[in-house]
């Protein structure tokens, strides 16, 4: 009966052991994880791309980073309306596309907030979302 207790308490040391090497080889695995992400660089710029399309911009809703230059490339279809002329009123942005070419708009944002932009008739429209 003795050596039951015994083989039992050994046995369950050893589990314990086991048990406790192993979340700290995980949480050591997470650490060096995260350092290493830690350690990559943050993007220089921000790159979309976009349509102008008869009936809208493609993609409508677009999400970057505050601080980080932000560059547009925009191409207009054949059939472009008002849409090849968009205007970024918080930017002091207005480009207008040539039908069937392409552009590129350049600005770095510098707060944090949700935006409109829009053809120049302000009958497309679309929202930027500058995060921290």
């Amino acid at each position: 009966m003795i050596g039951r207790i015994y083989l039992l308490s050994f046995v369950s040391v050893i589990a314990v052991l086991i048990v406790s090497g192993c979340t700290s080889q995980a949480t050591a695995n997470v650490a060096a994880k995260e350092e290493l992400y830690s350690q990559l660089p943050s993007p220089s710029i921000q790159e979309i791309n976009m349509r102008a399309e008869p009936l809208g911009y493609d993609p409508d809703y677009i999400t970057v980073k505050k601080g980080i230059p932000v560059k547009i490339n925009i191409a207009a279809s054949q059939d472009a309306g008002c849409t090849r002329s968009i205007v970024f009123p918080d930017f002091g942005i207005n480009k207008v596309i040539p039908r069937g070419g392409s552009g590129v708009i350049e600005f770095t944002p510098t707060k944090e907030g949700t935006y409109q932009f829009r053809c120049s008739m302000n009958m497309a429209r679309g929202t930027l979302v500058v995060t921290g």
